[in-house]
């Protein structure tokens, strides 16, 4: 409906190869964290792209100190566990 097609009409679609590196800008307080910490720290660079997103964003997102520094912990916790 928003792309103006119904169900049976033909499409183009152009597909590109994106092959610019993947990165994840680490918050300086928990790349503060992962540096005082060998273990969490190779265990957090031994994941994907996707997964540090997943560690990331909701770092970035928190509205209150407490909430950063609560997920910040709870960041660390996950990469020691694995």
């Amino acid at each position: 409906e928003g792309a103006g097609v119904a169900a049976g009409d033909e499409v183009e679609v152009d597909i590109e190869l994106d092959t610019s590196p993947r990165t994840v800008d680490v918050p300086e307080d928990l790349q503060e964290l992962l540096d005082k910490n060998p273990k969490a720290k190779a265990a957090y660079e031994a994941l994907s792209y996707s997964k540090k997103r997943l560690i990331v964003e909701p770092i970035d997102q928190a509205k209150t100190p407490e909430t950063r520094q609560r997920r910040i912990d709870k960041a660390l916790e996950s990469l020691l566990s694995d």
